[in-house]
């Protein structure tokens, strides 16, 4: 009976010493923050949007980033693998792009307006503090502005007929 209860306790401070180990953090890299971004576009959730925040301190050499779901919503991660972002001031970056082709050529379109790409003229701000932080953005009308130059579909793909 005492080696049956001394194994239920060996398996319960087993499982609650695991209870904590989390991933850690890579070295230098500040407590982490919940933070969920939603966006629209025309009122409606931008499904599959590339999000990206630029921190204000330059001193943070990480990435924090995510793309939205079907609900237009993104949950922010560091690193790309730690959930959360930093307590700090934000641009964010929005991008969502396709490709076009007509008459044999293609080229990149973005489908939001490319102001929200460049950190120099993207609108828009989030500051990240202490506790679960939820934004909400409208990104306006519907885009489809071409990014590149057009290409012949051969240049694009190659010749089929080169090895």
């Amino acid at each position: 009976m005492l080696c049956k209860n001394t194994l239920h306790l060996v398996v319960l401070l087993t499982a609650l010493s695991f209870a904590g180990c989390g991933q850690s953090l890579p070295k230098g890299m500040p407590p982490l923050y919940p933070c969920v971004i939603t966006l629209t576009q025309e009122g409606v959730p931008l499904e599959g949007a590339s999000v990206a925040l630029i921190p204000e301190d330059t001193t943070l050499r990480f990435t924090f980033a995510g793309a939205t779901a079907s609900t237009g919503s993104v949950e922010m991660y560091s690193h790309g693998k730690h959930r959360g972002v930093p307590a700090g001031k934000y641009k964010l970056l929005v991008t969502k792009t396709d490709k076009e082709i007509q008459n044999g050529k293609i080229w990149d379109v973005s489908l939001v307006d490319v102001q929200y790409a460049n950190p120099d003229k993207s609108p828009l701000e989030v500051d990240i503090v202490k506790k679960k932080n939820k934004f909400t953005f409208e990104l306006g009308k519907a885009a489809r502005i071409q990014t590149s130059p057009a290409m012949t579909l051969k240049q694009f793909y190659g010749d089929p007929n080169e090895k």
